[in-house]
């Protein structure tokens, strides 16, 4: 009986990390690696929610959906037992390019206070929808321990080029269970 109660948490500890729609655990064979990614909508660039469905997008301004992403690549099957290689990736589509016009620094402040400069951002992939468009991506590699720094904080702002963003609860909720998924966990308070 013992050893079978830590078995049912270890179990429902992990069904409950698989129901998080916004992260995706991806093994790939050949590579013999897993990728663990976490994707957050930061929402639209430029245009203001007047509720009840309706917004407004100023004249002249250059609407884009912005999604961030964390990804998490282990060796073998199971995150757990290895410290993972991160990226931090933003995705945009838009009308034009955004990012491919500016130096894309990242920066956080996290509580308000403590100020995290990540450096330039490299752009990783572009393509033009036919349309409708441009899809384009950013990416930095990052320690993990910058991963947890922001899981641990209670307000996140982040900077890339000239676009401000402040994370959700639910986006940092989000962040601390990716960041569990991981052997070096230990969410300090």
């Amino acid at each position: 009986m013992k050893t079978l109660i830590p078995l049912l948490i270890t179990s429902l500890l992990f069904a409950l990390q698989q129901d998080n729609p916004r992260i995706e655990t991806l093994y790939d064979r050949f590579a013999d690696a897993t990728s663990v990614t976490l994707t957050s909508d930061l929402g639209r660039k430029g245009v203001v929610d007047l509720g009840g469905g309706s917004v407004y997008a100023p004249p002249g301004s250059n609407e884009a959906h912005v999604y961030f992403n964390i990804i998490g690549v282990v060796d073998g099957t199971e995150p757990k037992r290895g410290m993972p290689k991160v990226t931090i990736a933003f995705t945009s589509t838009s009308e034009d390019w955004i990012y491919l016009k500016q130096t894309n620094t990242l920066r956080f402040i996290l509580n308000g206070t403590e100020r995290l400069n990540l450096g330039v951002m490299s752009r990783g992939a572009s393509e033009v929808m036919h349309k409708s468009g441009v899809i384009e991506q950013i990416a930095l590699i990052v320690p993990f321990a910058v991963i947890q720094k922001l899981a641990n904080s209670t307000k996140v702002e982040m900077q890339v080029s000239s676009d401000e963003f402040q994370l959700t609860q639910e986006q940092l909720a989000d962040m601390k269970d990716w960041v569990s998924r991981f052997s070096a966990t230990t969410l300090k308070k």
